[in-house]
C-alpha cells in the first residue's frame, strides 16, 4: 500500500502508473483501500476520480464506446445543448474537459489491450490496473509489481481499522491470520470486512479469543497442494463466513440465485 500512495504521489498529468499482478491478487482491493484515505485524495486529485472497469462480455470497440459515454455523461456540462454519439466527438470533448482538470485521476480496472489505453489517453494522471504491462509501451510509466502482498503492517492496520481498535489492541491471532494469506490484498479485505460484521465479539467479552482463533483455525484447516493453496484458502474465507450466519441467513443464502437478463 506504501508502494502505491507513493507512485501515485508522484504521477504526474499524462503519465501512468500500472499497478500489475496475476488474475484475483486484490489490485482493484488495494487500490480502494489506498484511495479511501481522504487527505490524499484531496491533495492529489483533488477529489476528481473516475474509475473504469473493463470485461469480457463486450468486444473491445463496444466496451470503449461504452464506457466513453459513461465518463463522458459524469463529467459533462449540464448546460451542453448536443451531446456527442460519436466516438471521436466523445474523445474530442473529454480531451477538451481533461486539459482544464489534469490534476483529475483516472483509474483503467482490468486492462489487457492496446487499444483501450490509446483511447482513454486524455492528458490527466492515469492509473493502470493490468495483467500485462507491454500494452503500456511507449507511455511514460511507472510500474508496481504485486508479488508479496500487504505487510504485517499494513494488514494489522485494515483490521484494527475494520473493528474500530489501535492496531496495538490485536490478538496475536491477527498476525498470524496476516502470514496465513501472505499478505494476499483480496484475502486481507474479505477478512477485513467480515470482522466488521462481527467487530463487537472481536473486541469484548469472554469469547473474544475463541473468535480471534475460529478465523485462524479454519484457515490452517484448508492447506493443501502449493498451487491449489490460495484457492482453498479463500474458499476457507467463504465458508468460515458461511458458518457464521444464522440458520435463516444460511437458508437465504442456499436459496439464493442470479438469473441473467436473456434468460
Amino acid at each position: 500500500m506504501e508502494q502505491l500512495r507513493k507512485g501515485l504521489e508522484e504521477l504526474k498529468p499524462s503519465n501512468y502508473l500500472a499497478l500489475h499482478a496475476l488474475p484475483g491478487y486484490g489490485k482493484s482491493t488495494l487500490v480502494s483501500e489506498t484511495l479511501q484515505d481522504d487527505d490524499l485524495a484531496t491533495d492529489l486529485f483533488q477529489k476528481e476520480m473516475y474509475w473504469i472497469k473493463f470485461g469480457s462480455e463486450q468486444s473491445v470497440a463496444e466496451n470503449i464506446l461504452t464506457q466513453l459515454n459513461m465518463l463522458f455523461h459524469r463529467v459533462r456540462n449540464l448546460d451542453l445543448l448536443t451531446e456527442p454519439t460519436s466516438e471521436d466527438s466523445l474523445k474530442y470533448f473529454l480531451r477538451h474537459h481533461f486539459s482544464k482538470h489534469n490534476h483529475a485521476l483516472l483509474i483503467l480496472d482490468d486492462v489487457n489491450r492496446r487499444e483501450i489505453i490509446e483511447a482513454f489517453d486524455f492528458g490527466c494522471k492515469t492509473l493502470v490496473l493490468t495483467t500485462d504491462t507491454d500494452i503500456l509501451r511507449g507511455k511514460k510509466c511507472d510500474i508496481i509489481e504485486m508479488n508479496e502482498g500487504f505487510t504485517p503492517k499494513e494488514s494489522l492496520a485494515l483490521f484494527a481499522k475494520a473493528i474500530g481498535v489501535d492496531a496495538s489492541e490485536l490478538p496475536k491471532q491477527a498476525r498470524q491470520i496476516h502470514e496465513e494469506c501472505k499478505g494476499m490484498p483480496l484475502m486481507i479485505a474479505m477478512f477485513s470486512a467480515q470482522f466488521e460484521d462481527v467487530k463487537e465479539s472481536l473486541i469484548e467479552g469472554d469469547k473474544r479469543a475463541d473468535t480471534w482463533s475460529y478465523y485462524l483455525d479454519a484457515l490452517k484447516k484448508k492447506k493443501s497442494a502449493v498451487l491449489q493453496e490460495s484457492l482453498d484458502k479463500l474458499k476457507a474465507i467463504f465458508e468460515m463466513c458461511i458458518n457464521k450466519l444464522s440458520k435463516d441467513e444460511i437458508h437465504y443464502y442456499e436459496t439464493f440465485a442470479i438469473f441473467p437478463e436473456d434468460c
